[in-house]
């Protein structure tokens, strides 16, 4: 693990040795499966994603579950003003509004699907 942690910036280098062993393979995982798919264009930044936000193999964008509930969620957000797009960076699904931007997580906590369907 030495030798890996000579090729990370000092930044990065504090984030893994910070890290427990798991999650850094968790991380890793995650940047092979993507760059398996072809979705990666700056892995670094992925890795640095996957650690901060202790994401494990299989989670993120790529299941077609997870798709269909997002398109679903983001149109109700859309015509209910709340949102005005979204965009992929590094792993994690983003949308903003006129002046701010949130994970999809974050505003998937605040505004339900559930609830939006309601509002429908």
């Amino acid at each position: 693990m030495r030798s890996l942690l000579a090729l990370f910036n000092g930044q990065l280098r504090r984030l893994v040795i910070d890290s427990g062993v798991e999650l850094v393979r968790n991380a890793i995982r995650v940047v092979q499966a993507s760059k398996k798919r072809g979705e990666v264009r700056n892995p670094a930044g992925l890795f640095r994603s996957a650690v901060k936000h202790q994401w494990e193999p299989g989670d993120g964008f790529d299941d077609s579950s997870l798709k269909d509930e997002f398109n679903e969620w983001f149109k109700l957000a859309r015509d209910a003003e709340l949102i005005l797009g979204s965009q992929v960076e590094d792993g994690q699904i983003w949308v903003f509004n006129q002046t701010e931007r949130f994970t999809y997580a974050e505003m998937l906590r605040l505004h339900p699907l559930e609830l939006l369907r309601l509002k429908d």
